[in-house]
């Protein structure tokens, strides 16, 4: 067994020992310790229904088979049950060894959960690129018709032939085709085929805009507090549609604090150092503006995080369309950005976008347009 040990030891995974008739644990590794949260003389008095969580059928049959066959490598997923209660994601890999003359059913632990979150991320990153080429392409189609509509009902008004009950009903129909135009420019916005008119300028103060406009729409019982960076916050894409995405996310917070609350919005120049996890994605390091809008409302179950920016999915019931939050999600994308949100049902809920920053010019002073 001393020979076993020293091998182990040497070997960066966690490892165990497991004697095969009561599969209780014989020795473990210092990577092991760490892993468990268990001394190593704690995991000796330990057997391995108490260490993995599975059935004990289920246990005893891997044991079986390996010892039958002296040998198979079985690879699963499971879950360790640490010394503090945790349940940790790993996968198990299981062998049968002899060790000085003893059979001896190795065990070894690999924590997965950084692999099965990046392993979420490029599934949810996939669907939204799915669902995002299929609402822009039928956005676009339903466009196209659109425009022979609207054209058409202009022609009829230009007509001053037309009676003023005749009149009425072609105005009704040139506005119901406003109204679903802009629903084609909401999903055309998810799909990222929308025409944007790019600039360069300073977010902060398109951010004291969006506030002074935002105060009628928000009500007396939501306190708004802003925080700004001490330089101008440089950001390259559509100003108007940088105000809309904002917007719509104050409104969002409103809706989530009937009884009234606070939102803090706050600008930042950040710089990553490493890798976060976004919204279907990893934000890779770098420098970035960082706009944030923080409430203190309902918060989000933690099952539809994940649907929250899909078309016509509202937690509003009758009163949402669906789109706000697409909205404001293809707008990042198409301007190069990334999100991330983080809420907790009670709590309150924290939408965070990021921009890649662009530094103004030298002489250019706050407060001021950069170009």
């Amino acid at each position: 067994m001393d020979s076993g040990c020293s091998l182990i030891n040497q070997l960066p995974d966690a490892i165990f020992l497991v004697l095969p008739g009561e599969l209780r644990i014989v020795a473990a590794n210092p990577a092991m310790r760490l892993l468990s949260g268990y001394e190593l003389s704690e995991l000796r008095t330990l057997t391995v229904a108490q260490l993995i969580t599975a059935p004990e059928r289920e246990i005893n049959e891997r044991r079986d088979l390996l010892l039958q066959h002296r040998g198979p490598i079985f690879v699963e997923n499971g879950k360790l049950r640490r010394k503090s209660g945790e349940l940790l994601e790993v996968e198990r890999t299981l062998n049968v060894v002899q060790l000085d003359g003893q059979v001896l059913i190795w065990v070894t632990l690999r924590d997965i959960r950084k692999r099965l979150q990046l392993e979420a991320e490029y599934r949810q990153a996939q669907r939204m690129e799915a669902i995002g080429k299929l609402v822009g392409g039928i956005a676009h189609d339903f466009n196209n018709w659109l425009t022979v509509i609207l054209g058409h009902a202009e022609l009829l008004l230009a007509n001053s032939d037309l009676d003023e009950k005749k009149s009425d009903k072609i105005r009704s129909i040139h506005q119901a085709g406003e109204k679903a135009a802009h629903l084609v420019r909401q999903l055309l916005a998810y799909g990222r085929q929308q025409v944007l008119q790019v600039i360069t300028f300073d977010a902060g103060r398109e951010i004291i805009s969006v506030k002074e406009l935002a105060g009628d729409i928000l009500g007396e019982d939501i306190q708004l507090s802003l925080t700004l960076p001490d330089s101008p916050a440089g950001v390259r894409m559509d100003r108007s549609e940088f105000s809309r995405a904002v917007m719509n996310l104050l409104v969002n917070a409103r809706d989530a604090m009937p009884a009234g609350g606070k939102i803090e919005i706050a600008v930042r120049r950040q710089e990553l150092i490493a890798p976060i996890h976004g919204v279907g994605e990893t934000i890779p390091s770098g420098h970035y503006v960082m706009v944030s809008i923080h409430d203190t409302g309902a918060g989000i179950a933690a099952e539809n995080l994940s649907k929250i920016f899909d078309p016509f999915f509202s937690t509003k019931g009758r009163q949402g369309t669906g789109l706000g939050l697409a909205n404001v999600f293809g707008f990042v994308k198409q301007s190069q950005g990334y999100l991330r949100v983080e809420s907790q049902v009670g709590l309150g809920s924290c939408f965070e976008l990021y921009f890649p920053e662009f530094k103004p010019a030298a002489g250019s002073l706050p407060g001021k347009d950069i170009t």
